[in-house]
């Protein structure tokens, strides 16, 4: 299919005042049509507004169309294109849950007033709509009423200081082809940035900014093989001689584009059709919704233009047709959006990111998607159905956060606003793969997960065909660096390819150039399926592999039946999934294979459970407030395969997630914890059936000198330091009360006196030994060590004399022999190695 990714515009509606002076201007006329602008370029970014006037009556109805001017003669004649075909109403807008549909044209005055304001909005490289040349917009009554009347629209080739592209388009045998129209792809994901129509001698030329591009072109009666298309990289100046030859069709599909709901045509929107060799088709339909679509005698994949199902109520949609002849009634009903999905897109600072191409994609099996363009206050909206929705926008210069969200019912509007960044430096190098060989057209991610957020931002790079690429991205403020992660895109290069995963610390307003990304070459494939509880099979999950031999990652989308094709290389790997959001499901916990090259292995089951209850409860300190931000997991076990479920404490030390009938045990994140200054308290086991509540967790805090203290002194001696202090002695028995609190003794109570000459095993000192063993004989020291204490270094050293030259021990190891979770004893063990003889000594620091 054609790609139809559109870059965002920059343009802005006039003000009101400029607007109601325009208004009165032509109301003063009587009937009419007035555009702003009138005139923009063919990469323009922004809004066209039409001012109809002089309607017969208030809440009258008009069809409003758009034909390209192929005569030039300013009016609709017979040799124009029908581009958009919409029908609108005075005082009428579209509305979902209470939510405006910004996508579907209506009446933006709200007022049933005999004249209408009209809005579209505009990508760049919007496909037919920026043909440059003249465009008529004609207005005409529904049913009877005034005479048509209609205004025209500019549209003006955009320069690039000399670069560009020319070439003829012919047909196999090299006769020129008039009137095709020629389609340039480019950009981060060879999105649609210029087209045209070839003139006399089917010659086409474009200017273009630098950058590396695909051409193809489209004509009725014929297809285009796009692997036989020019591919080519425009600097400074034009490109010549890329011609397009195109092939005659060996059949016709035709049928009539619906509303699936309703039944409704869907008018003048472009028809693409795409075979698994990469023969492409192209046509419109007309006013009725009928189209006659050129097709190679191959089995083709249909689809509409994005937009125009959006600006239609209706998702995105994929048609096959598995004919090798024509055929007739192949009527492709697009599913109408019965929920709608609204939000803002706006940078940290709250400043609007306007006019950015925003896509929603369900999880799951069967896919839809949805598509919009954000206003220029940075408001959008996408027609949804009641799924779990992951939503992404794309502008050029900005990277927006993925967000996920859930729609319940029809009927409702569902709010998810989303996060736009500034590109402030650039990630420039080349892909090579292990063999040193350059790694050219695929798609590069540099990926970063802004921490604690569970979000994702990426940015997106079309690789040119020697290995290049330019990722935007951006740092952390100031002199701090944020770190971006580089892999392929999943799904659209694993075929060949496993990413590895470096990690690029940029700041911002730094460029980092002349990276040599590498790749690995596949060797071996792994296939399964995704499977529930009940053999049932779950589609349209992402299923990835990630390396246990180093910072490797690939993967793709199983398929409807679940079934999923890995490409690897030898070695071990972690097999996951991702995109199960609003599933209901919980997958295994990445089980690992072992991959041989030039060895598949098929038939690997993965498996899923669906979730039938909830653990809740709370994680507090002693005195009762909530801890945020700490990772509850539950993980349990059937059937040899485990499952964990984890979530993310709130604000208030609350939590619940999802789980199955089984027993779990449920535990919390202890390095979170401790880096809050506590400890961690002991899992919890629990059955579940339906719904456990008050799976409560206490978390003790971390010891300190002034805990000791309270714990050992009244607060009078606290206030003492010749008592209470780190060098004090109240028992009189030479340790002081920074090593009674290291050991966790009691200082007023004596240990023995004096210790250096007391008995090896005096209650809570450290006792020297010897141990046999592997890798021994060693000496060791056996001590107790204060849990998790904030403001304690415990350091063993050794030496071969006594009393002098002690050093940190070279080679020591610790044995863990017991922990009550205040002390722990800790056996330190220091190889004798060729020592005739070796001390140990604890040094005891208070930092």
């Amino acid at each position: 299919m054609i790609p139809t990714t559109l870059s965002a515009p920059s343009g802005r509606f006039p003000g009101g005042i400029l607007f109601f002076a325009q208004l009165l201007l032509a109301a003063s006329l009587g009937a009419g049509l007035t555009l702003s602008p009138t005139t923009f370029t063919n990469r323009y970014e922004g809004a066209l507004d039409l001012a109809i006037t002089g309607l017969d009556a208030a809440g009258q109805s008009v069809v409003v169309e758009e034909f390209f001017d192929a005569d030039a003669s300013g009016t609709v004649s017979a040799p124009d294109v029908l581009l958009r075909r919409f029908v609108v109403t005075d005082g009428q807008v579209t509305s979902v849950g209470g939510q405006r549909n910004l996508n579907v044209a209506g009446d933006e005055d709200g007022a049933a007033n005999g004249s209408l304001l009209t809005r579209l909005n505009f990508a760049a490289g919007e496909f037919v709509s920026h043909l440059p040349g003249q465009h008529v917009f004609r207005v005409s009554p529904v049913g009877s009423g005034f005479a048509p009347f209609s205004a025209v629209l500019t549209v003006t080739t955009q320069s690039f200081g000399g670069g560009g592209v020319s070439g003829i388009v012919t047909n196999s045998g090299g006769t020129p082809l008039v009137g095709a129209i020629v389609v340039i792809f480019g950009g981060t994901d060879f999105e649609v940035v210029a087209q045209t129509i070839s003139g006399l001698g089917g010659a086409y030329a474009l200017p273009l900014p630098p950058g590396s591009y695909a051409a193809a072109a489209a004509k009725a009666g014929f297809t285009c093989n796009l692997n036989t298309a020019p591919m080519f990289t425009v600097d400074k100046s034009v490109v010549s001689g890329q011609n397009i030859a195109l092939t005659a069709a060996g059949r016709t599909v035709s049928g009539t584009v619906r509303n699936g709901s309703t039944l409704a045509p869907l008018p003048a929107v472009p028809v693409v059709g795409m075979s698994a060799s990469g023969h492409l088709g192209l046509t419109l339909s007309d006013a009725v919704g009928n189209y006659l679509l050129p097709a190679p005698a191959e089995a083709i994949q249909l689809q509409i233009e994005e937009f125009s199902a959006a600006r239609a109520g209706c998702l995105s949609g994929e048609f096959q047709e598995s004919g090798t002849t024509s055929v007739t009634g192949v009527n492709l009903d697009h599913t109408a959006g019965t929920a709608l999905l609204y939000g803002t897109i706006a940078t940290p600072t709250s400043a609007p990111v306007a006019f950015a191409r925003v896509d929603g994609q369900t999880n799951g099996s069967p896919t839809y998607a949805s598509v919009g363009i954000s206003t220029a206050t940075g408001a959008y909206t996408l027609a949804a159905l009641p799924a779990a929705w992951r939503i992404n926008a794309d502008k050029p210069n900005f990277i927006v956060a993925e967000a996920s969200t859930v729609v319940n019912t029809a009927g409702s509007a569902v709010l998810q606003n989303l996060t736009g960044y500034a590109v402030t430096s650039h990630l420039r190098g080349q892909i090579r793969d292990d063999a040193n060989q350059p790694v050219g057209n695929v798609v590069l991610l540099a990926v970063e997960y802004l921490p604690g957020s569970g979000t994702t931002l990426s940015s997106r790079s079309q690789v040119d065909a020697n290995g290049n690429f330019d990722l935007g991205v951006f740092g952390a403020g100031g002199s701090s660096t944020k770190p971006w992660t580089l892999q392929l895109n999943q799904n659209e290069n694993t075929a060949q390819y496993v990413s590895s995963s470096p990690v690029f610390n940029v700041q911002d307003g730094t460029d980092i150039e002349g990276i040599t990304y590498t790749v690995y070459r596949v060797m071996a494939h792994l296939r399964g399926q995704v499977l529930d509880e009940f053999d049932v099979p779950v589609g349209g999950v992402n299923v990835y592999a990630s390396g246990l031999n180093g910072s490797l990652l690939t993967g793709n989308n199983a398929d409807g039946s679940g079934q999923f094709d890995l490409g690897l290389f030898a070695g071990g790997w972690s097999i996951g999934l991702s995109n199960i959001a609003g599933l209901g499901i919980i997958p295994q916990a990445n089980p690992t294979v072992t991959i041989v090259n030039g060895v598949d292995q098929n038939g690997f089951v993965f498996r899923v459970r669906h979730t039938s209850g909830t653990i809740s409860g709370t994680l507090r300190n002693a005195q009762g407030t909530g801890l945020a931000n700490v990772t509850v997991t539950g993980t349990a076990t059937v059937s040899g395969n485990t499952f964990t479920s984890t979530v993310v404490t709130a604000a208030n030390g609350t939590y619940s997630f999802p789980v199955f009938s089984s027993n779990w045990s449920v535990s919390v994140d202890a390095a979170a914890l401790y880096a809050q200054g506590y400890l961690t308290p002991s899992a919890q086991n629990v059955f579940v059936n339906t719904s456990v509540g008050g799976v409560d967790f206490v978390a003790p805090a971390r010891p300190t000198y002034a805990s000791y203290q309270s714990v050992f002194f009244t607060p009078a001696e606290q206030g003492n330091p010749a008592v209470s202090g780190t060098t004090a002695n109240p028992s009189g028995d030479g340790i002081v009360n920074l090593l009674k609190y290291a050991f966790y003794l009691d200082p007023k109570k004596s240990v023995g006196s004096p210790p250096a000459l007391a008995a090896p095993n005096v209650s809570g000192l450290p006792v020297a030994g010897t141990l046999g063993g592997a890798g021994g004989p060693f000496v060791t020291l056996t001590y107790r060590r204060v849990v998790g204490a904030f403001d304690l270094q415990y350091v063993v050293e050794q030496s071969t004399a006594l009393g002098a030259g002690f050093a940190t021990a070279s080679g020591a190891t610790e044995d863990i022999l017991g922990n009550d979770g205040t002390v722990e004893t800790v056996r330190a063990k220091v190889p004798i190695g060729a020592n005739p003889r070796l001390f140990l000594r604890l040094r005891v620091i208070k930092p």
